[in-house]
């Protein structure tokens, strides 16, 4: 599942807002993108974010046409680049030429566009007479010959190219998919995006007012398996190994036998386990049992004061026996 840090989304929202909703800009070899969100920070694939924040109910898709796309890669989620390629159906020769009849608008007379033609000026083959502007003369039909095999067609016989991959397809065995601008939500403007990622950035950042911090601390366990850990605090001679688990409701019992199995086999047990926004009854009696050292937090403001009295306390009390 696609996710994002918390300051690439609320970077994104505020870009939309100002801008009254995004719309899409066609590339020059085809395709399409959304110019106020190319310069994010991080490797952000705007039609994806954009696709995220939809589903997140913080835009609305406002439809405005549809596009074509490669069949092959469609399939895969990737967004197509497609040139249009005239080529004979018949021995697939890119060497085509256009033909048009005319008819000469004084005089009635009807010529192949080529009779015409004498160098950039059009002249009457019947009357010599030179065709000033476009009022004097009317196309009455037009076709497309190979040069190669001289096949005629009457329409332009196309193939389309996709840049991503390679493929030549007609266009009636593109795939049509809908093109969308998107607006902010009311439920943008005062909506913070919550996700597991956040939260650790958030903790991380409380946590280095106390100490030294890293992100995806991995410890050897005395039976030789790595354990990773979500943040990791030095802070004096203590380290502290802290993982988060998150919920958009209740942490059921999952995190807390993980975090049960890696205190007993890490030579370290300063081990936190951040619950957000709480435990599950079940949960919570399974934490108990295990003497599993944890805290709830359910509101952002209250992360650095929850676990900054978490981890002081126990260091009093440590230095008071000693």
């Amino acid at each position: 599942m696609v996710s994002y840090e918390r300051h690439i989304i609320e970077d994104a929202l505020d870009r939309i807002r100002q801008s009254d909703g995004v719309v899409p800009v066609p590339l020059p070899g085809g395709g399409h993108t959304y110019r106020e969100l190319e310069d994010l920070k991080g490797d952000v694939q705007p039609e994806v974010l954009l696709e995220f924040l939809a589903n997140q109910g913080l835009v609305e898709r406002v439809f405005i046409g549809t596009s074509l796309a490669c069949p092959n890669c469609s399939h895969r989620g990737v967004s197509s680049s497609l040139v249009n390629t005239p080529s004979c159906e018949k021995c697939s020769s890119r060497r085509l030429t256009r033909e048009r009849l005319i008819e000469h608008k004084l005089g009635g007379h009807i010529h192949p566009e080529s009779s015409f033609r004498q160098g950039k000026e059009l002249v009457c083959p019947t009357c010599n007479r030179k065709l000033k502007g476009k009022e004097e003369y009317s196309v009455k039909g037009m076709w497309f010959t190979c040069s190669e095999c001289n096949t005629r067609y009457e329409k332009l016989p196309l193939k389309l190219t996709c840049l991503e991959c390679g493929s030549e397809f007609r266009p009636e065995d593109a795939e049509i998919t809908p093109t969308y601008k998107y607006v902010a939500t009311e439920k943008a403007s005062g909506y913070s995006v919550i996700t597991k990622e956040s939260i650790v950035d958030q903790i991380g950042f409380g946590l280095e007012k106390l100490g030294k911090v890293e992100k995806n601390f991995e410890v050897p366990g005395k039976s030789g398996v790595a354990h990773s850990f979500d943040l990791m605090l030095k802070r004096e001679e203590n380290i502290f190994l802290i993982d988060v688990a998150f919920s958009q409701k209740e942490v059921d019992e999952v995190p807390i036998m993980k975090t049960f199995t890696k205190s007993m086999d890490s030579p370290n047990k300063n081990i936190r386990l951040i619950i957000w926004p709480k435990l599950a009854k079940s949960a919570s009696s399974l934490a108990k049992f295990y003497k599993i050292k944890h805290v709830e937090i359910s509101s952002e403001k209250d992360i650095e004061k929850k676990l900054t009295e978490s981890l002081e306390l126990e260091e009093i009390v440590k230095s008071k026996t000693r």
